[in-house]
């Protein structure tokens, strides 16, 4: 239990210092102060067979389940050591529907376009089930590196990133704020780093919390699945 939190205000916008210009803010003293938020994590190098081993899945034809016996399972589930994209491969078109859910628990349902491979969009905690719509081979699915945030962060969020100390020119997908869809993108946003992710480098992200007085704003829409 947290014994040393407070809030300091529930007010949407705050305004700090004595400056004084009459045209602004209503003829109000002070400027105004837009929280930022610092994420850091050191994430693992991303695991392609790390949920599912290579294997076949499926019969005569016919989809089945994928059994998730990777390096990242335990007792039929792969968690993660950070919230970030699903990743597969498999012989064979056929769409697959990944279930699991994210760092707070909701259920998160993903789906690929039909194909022979999957680079997902949305940050998982953990997989508790992988199917195919067909019999397929060589399936694999692991982990990749698109890294998902805690809070929601907007399109025309402040942001920034550096990966072990250096400035990174990662890719930046904004937080799905309709209602979402199993193949549309997260619903709090990620970043995929330009640099490698290997256990040992740090990434840090400066950004703006989409709006903190209320939990779609702050959480993001309800998870797909969810």
């Amino acid at each position: 239990m947290e014994t040393d939190r407070h809030n300091f205000s529930q007010a949407k916008r705050l305004f700090h210092g004595r400056a004084y210009y009459a045209p602004a803010h209503d003829s109000k003293r002070g400027v105004e102060m837009t929280p930022l938020y610092l994420f850091s994590c050191v994430p693992e190098a991303p695991d392609a067979d790390g949920i599912c081993e290579t294997q076949a899945v499926g019969d005569g034809g016919a989809g089945g389940t994928a059994i998730i016996n990777g390096a990242l399972a335990s007792n039929g589930v792969a968690e993660f050591d950070v919230p970030r994209n699903v990743v597969a491969a498999w012989t064979g078109t056929a769409v697959i529907t990944i279930e699991g859910e994210d760092e707070y628990g909701a259920r998160v349902v993903e789906q690929s376009a039909s194909g022979t491979s999957h680079t997902g969009q949305k940050a998982f905690k953990r997989v508790t089930r992988i199917t195919t719509s067909a019999a397929v081979t060589g399936f694999t699915a692991g982990t990749g590196s698109a890294i998902g945030f805690p809070y929601r962060v907007d399109a025309g969020g402040f942001f920034m990133a550096s990966l072990d100390g250096n400035a990174d020119a990662g890719t930046f997908a904004p937080a799905v704020t309709a209602a979402p869809s199993a193949t549309t993108g997260d619903v709090r946003g990620t970043y995929t780093p330009d640099g490698t992710l290997d256990g040992s480098a740090r990434l840090a992200a400066l950004f703006k919390i989409a709006d903190p007085t209320t939990k779609e704003g702050a959480y993001g829409v309800d998870q797909y699945g969810g």
